[in-house]
C-alpha cells in the first residue's frame, strides 16, 4: 500500500478515504514513484541484472510503481501484494487505464506473503514497511521467497533524520500533500523502524545489508546469501 496505507486500522479503506488516497499518490508518479524505479533498476543492474527477473512489490497499493518498474526493467515478470482487496482493485482499474498488460495480483498479509520459497529474484518496499504489524516477521517472509543471492530493495522513513531538516522537509511537504495529510503522515513517525535495528535484524537473517541512502528516507538492499 505505499505511504502509510497500513496503517488503517484493520487493513480496510472506506470508498472514500480510498478515493482520495489513489487521487494523490497518481500525482506523484514523476516525482515518487518513477524515482524510486529510476534506483530499483539501477540497483538490479548493480547487483547482476539476470535476464527475466521476478519482481514483487510488497504492500502496491495502487500499483504504480510496479508500472513504472516494468518501463524500466520490461523483460520482468511482476507481482503486486497487497492486504487491502480494495486497493487491488485500484490497481487493476488503473494498469487498465495506463494500458498496462503482465503485471499480477495477489491480495494477502506482508507477515505471510502468499507464494513459494525462493522463487522471486527482486522484492521491493516503499514507504511501508514501518506500518505492517510485525516487520521483523514481514523480513523474514522476504528472506523466505526470495532466491539465493535475491535482493530486497526497501525505501523508508528515517527517524535518525535531523530534527531541525525534518521541519523543513515537513513544511513542503504540507504544500504537497496538504496540511492534514502530512500531519497524519508524521504522527506515523513512531513506528519508524531505526535503520541499526533494521541492519541487526537483516544480519539475523544471513541478509547481506547494504544501506545506499541515509536521508529522510533511507533505502537499503539486502542480499540474500548463497546457502
Amino acid at each position: 500500500m505505499h505511504e502509510g496505507e497500513n496503517s488503517i486500522k484493520n487493513h480496510q479503506w472506506t470508498d472514500n478515504h480510498a478515493e482520495k488516497f489513489v487521487q494523490s499518490m497518481e500525482k506523484q508518479i514523476k516525482t515518487k514513484y518513477e524515482h524510486f524505479a529510476n534506483k530499483v533498476a539501477e540497483i538490479y543492474v548493480k547487483y547482476g541484472g539476470k535476464k527475466n527477473p521476478s519482481i514483487l512489490d510488497l504492500a502496491c497499493g495502487p500499483a504504480f510503481l510496479l508500472m513504472e518498474i516494468q518501463k524500466k526493467i520490461p523483460n520482468a515478470s511482476l507481482l503486486g501484494i497487497d492486504s487491502s482487496v480494495k486497493m487491488l482493485s485500484y490497481a487493476k482499474l488503473k494498469i487498465e487505464q495506463y494500458g498496462v498488460q503482465n503485471i499480477e495480483f495477489k491480495q494477502g498479509m506482508a507477515e505471510s506473503i502468499p507464494i513459494e520459497d525462493n522463487s522471486i529474484s527482486v522484492v521491493t518496499c516503499l514507504n511501508s514497511f514501518h506500518d505492517f504489524q510485525d516487520p521483523k516477521k514481514v523480513l523474514s517472509e522476504v528472506y523466505r521467497v526470495l532466491k539465493s543471492e535475491g535482493i530486497f530493495i526497501l525505501k523508508d522513513k528515517n527517524p535518525n533524520y535531523p530534527k531541525w531538516k525534518m521541519k523543513i522537509h515537513f513544511f513542503f511537504l504540507r504544500f504537497k500533500m496538504g496540511k492534514e495529510r502530512s500531519k497524519h503522515y508524521y504522527k506515523s513517525s513512531h513506528h519508524w523502524i531505526n535503520p541499526q535495528e533494521l541492519d541487526k535484524w537483516m544480519k539475523e537473517l544471513n541478509f547481506k545489508a547494504s544501506f545506499i541512502s541515509r536521508s529522510v528516507d533511507y533505502i537499503v538492499v539486502g542480499e540474500k546469501e548463497t546457502n
